[in-house]
Formats: C-alpha cells, sequence, structure tokens
C-alpha cells in the first residue's frame, strides 16, 4: 500500500534539517526586510525573495493568513518590475494554491493554477516545445482534482505541439498518453490501454529507454484488467516480467498491487427510478427523473461509486467539469477516504447519525483482509478489525470485491495471494492536506 503523506514530509524535514536548508529564522528574515526597505525603499525588488522565504515560515507553521500576506507582497512587487505575467512569480503562485488548499478555498486554488498556464502562455509561443512542461503541470492538476475531460483536452493541445515540432512517435509524447490512460482509468470510461498500446510502440522505437519498457508493460496489462481483461493482462504481464532486468527477475515473489480506478457499485438491475421535487418562484412542484449519471451527485444517496486514485496528490475533492448546464449546484465535490475515496455527502448519508461529524470520521478506520487472485480479482473478504458502524464495513466488503489488483508473480507467473490487508481510514479534507505540510520544529 502507498505510504502516509506525514512519513514522506517527516523524512523530506530530517534532510533539510540535516543540510540546514531552512534559511534565516523569522526574526532575521523580519530584521533582514527592515533594512532593505530602509536603504532601498519598500518597493525594491530585493525584497521579492526575503518575503517569499517568510511565507514559507508561515506556512511551515500553520500561519497561512501571514503567508499569504507576504506571498502577495512579493507577487505584487513582481508585477511592478516584470508585469502581471512575470515567469518569475510561478514559485509564489503554487505556494498560494497549496495556501488556499488548507484552507478548503478550492476554487482560488484552481485559479491560481489556471493563472500559472496563462502565464506561460503570455511568456511563450503557443506552438513552442517550451509551453510542454506547463501544459503537462496543468494536465496533471486537473487529473489529479477529477477534471478527466479537461485534462485530455489540454494533453490534446500538448500532443499537438509535440508532432509539429517532433513527430507523433516521439519519446515526449510518452508521458502525455500515460496521462491520458490514467485519466481514462480515473473516470471510469474506455479504453486507457489503447493510449498504453500506443506508448508500447514509442518505446519499441526508441531502444534507449528499454529502462521503462517493462514498467510500461506492467501498467499496460493493469489497463486491460481494470477493463475486465484478464486473459490479455495475464499475457502482458507475462511479456512484462521478460522484460524484467536479469536482477529482477530473481527477486522473491512480489506483492499484489491495487490498481488505480473508478467503479460504480450501483445494482443496475434492482436500481429503482428516484424523482427531484423542484419549486419555482411561484411555490409550484415539478418533478424530474433523477438519470444515472445525476445519481453520482445526489446527497440522499448511499455512496454510487468509489475511487482508488493511487497517485501522491490524491486531493479529498473532485470538480466536476461537465455538470454546468445540467445543474445549480457547485461543481466541487468533497471526497473522503484513504486509500479508498467515496463522495463525502452520500458517505456521511450512509451512516447513523452519531458518526455524520468530521471529528467522528476521523477516528474510523477498517481493517480489510481477502485473497488475490491469479486474475487480480478478489476473494474470501474479511472485516478483521473496525471501529466503524456496520453499514460502513458491509460497504467495504463490497469495494474489496469489485476492486482489481495486479496480482503477485512468481518466476514470471501469476499467483494467488491469501491474507492481503490493508486498512481504510476516513480523514476529513483538512487533515489529508495538511499531512503534506513539513511540520516545523522549534
Amino acid at each position: 500500500m502507498r505510504p502516509l503523506y506525514s512519513y514522506k514530509y517527516c523524512i523530506l524535514l530530517c534532510c533539510l534539517l540535516a543540510h540546514n536548508s531552512f534559511g534565516l529564522p523569522e526574526t532575521d528574515l523580519k530584521n533582514s526586510i527592515n533594512e532593505i526597505k530602509a536603504e532601498h525603499g519598500e518597493y525594491t525588488t530585493q525584497l521579492i525573495e526575503p518575503y517569499i522565504e517568510l511565507a514559507k515560515i508561515y506556512l511551515d507553521t500553520g500561519r497561512m493568513d501571514e503567508a499569504e500576506k507576504y506571498l502577495r507582497h512579493a507577487q505584487h512587487l513582481t508585477h511592478r518590475d516584470d508585469g502581471v505575467y512575470a515567469m518569475s512569480q510561478l514559485e509564489i503562485v503554487d505556494l498560494l494554491t497549496l495556501i488556499h488548499l488548507t484552507q478548503d478555498k478550492i476554487k482560488a486554488a484552481e485559479g491560481q493554477q489556471q493563472f500559472a498556464l496563462q502565464i506561460s502562455r503570455h511568456n511563450i509561443k503557443m506552438d513552442s516545445p517550451d509551453l510542454i512542461p506547463a501544459l503537462l503541470k496543468r494536465s496533471q492538476w486537473q487529473l489529479e482534482t477529477g477534471q478527466f475531460r479537461k485534462s485530455r483536452s489540454t494533453l490534446q493541445q500538448t500532443k499537438q505541439i509535440i508532432t509539429t515540432n517532433y513527430s507523433d512517435m516521439d519519446i515526449r509524447m510518452v508521458e502525455v498518453l500515460r496521462l491520458e490512460a490514467r485519466s481514462r482509468l480515473l473516470q471510469g470510461i474506455c479504453c486507457a490501454w489503447e493510449d498504453l498500446e500506443e506508448v508500447k510502440a514509442i518505446l519499441i522505437q526508441n531502444p534507449s529507454e528499454s529502462d521503462a519498457y517493462a514498467e510500461l508493460l506492467f501498467d499496460l496489462g493493469d489497463a486491460y484488467m481494470v477493463a475486465n481483461k484478464p486473459d490479455i493482462a495475464a499475457n502482458i504481464y507475462t511479456e512484462a516480467w521478460q522484460a524484467l532486468p536479469q536482477q529482477l527477475k530473481h527477486q522473491p515473489e512480489s506483492a499484489p498491487r491495487q490498481l488505480a480506478m473508478f467503479k460504480e457499485l450501483r445494482a443496475h438491475q434492482a436500481q429503482k427510478k428516484i424523482y427531484r421535487v423542484k419549486r419555482d418562484l411561484f411555490g409550484y412542484s415539478t418533478y424530474r427523473q433523477v438519470t444515472h449519471l445525476d445519481q453520482f451527485f445526489e446527497d440522499e444517496m448511499e455512496p454510487q461509486f468509489f475511487v482508488t486514485a493511487m497517485y501522491d496528490n490524491q486531493y479529498n475533492f473532485r470538480i466536476y467539469d461537465r455538470r454546468a448546464e445540467q445543474r445549480d449546484e457547485d461543481p466541487i465535490r468533497k471526497m473522503i477516504g484513504e486509500p479508498v475515496q467515496f463522495d463525502y455527502k452520500q458517505l456521511i448519508y450512509l451512516l447513523p447519525h452519531g458518526y455524520k461529524k468530521d471529528f467522528n470520521m476521523r477516528e474510523l478506520s477498517i481493517l480489510m483482509d481477502f485473497t488475490v487472485n491469479e486474475n487480480g480479482k478478489t476473494s474470501d473478504v474479511l472485516v478483521v478489525e473496525s471501529n466503524a458502524p456496520l453499514r460502513l464495513d458491509k460497504l467495504m466488503k463490497r469495494v474489496v470485491r469489485a476492486s482489481r489488483f495486479r496480482p503477485a508473480f512468481k518466476m514470471g507467473q501469476a499467483v494467488s495471494t491469501p491474507h492481503v490487508k490493508f486498512t481504510q481510514t476516513f480523514s476529513p479534507f483538512s487533515d489529508i492536506i495538511s499531512q503534506q505540510l513539513p511540520v516545523s520544529v522549534e
């Protein structure tokens, strides 16, 4: 299973302390800022770096309002010196994004990331390869925040630049296609394997990238596994094992790996028709049937889907990008759960009254035990230990049965693995983001 964010950043913190890379203490920075102001005035560009460093200290210690204030000062000076679209402010924009995330201001964070791409587009020609990193960064953000169609649209622009300046088989296309495949997996649509088959063809034409070939084949097998094509996946996995370096082939049996995917939980045959009441300004009521897609957004329903994102920035929200014309609700939906995510309001609806508060949710955990079979499916699913309501235990059993795993391998052959375990937790959104920040040490 993927390690908790807090472990990762504790390691980062130790590295920073070991290399004395925290910079000047807060008092020294403020004294330096005052000295620079006295000598050069309060609008000198020499204040930009000290302001940013001071903001980082406030960020590390959880003083978000102070951090934002000094970042705004630094950004203002940057604008005065180089204009509104100065490339030098990109670090400031990313730090402001993180601050907005910690404050649950998702729209503001999205606005900052939109602005970051506008900065690059203002300074770089539209068809220049120099724009590719900014487009990839934007598509990655869109992917991780649930804007899958927009992510693929951004990737299409990136493809066009690569094709125009190089070719459609250029090695730069690999990252683009892999992101596109991931967006399809996480949106639950066809056909992620097609993108990865294109990556395979590119890598075959670029033998120097052979180190990435086996990894790509495993990912391709995963895509077929999620698409419920276990026979094709098994052949791809065998090919992947054969492509591994010799030293890796002699390692002990590998462990099963949970796959990134989106999965519906509704029972199609038993699903009843649901209608929504809508009242106009004069009090008249009309009824509209809730469509299959609408049910993913209904608050007063038990969870209709789950997501296993399996990437570092598993933000606990999704910005849906195709609802504006159909409904008036906020497109931002809060998600909850680690490593499996659910729609927050639907999960809350499932729970008894005593568990509906965030401070109760963060205490819940469910230890699952199950077998991952050779075909990536699960069996013998049990709840080993839980302090959650029975409804949540039952939900997690359904989720594990519907999940897909990359099976364990022994000498290149997929094998069944009994007693695979993971612990499901339900920390609120603010907890997940705060775990991504380095903990300050006095």
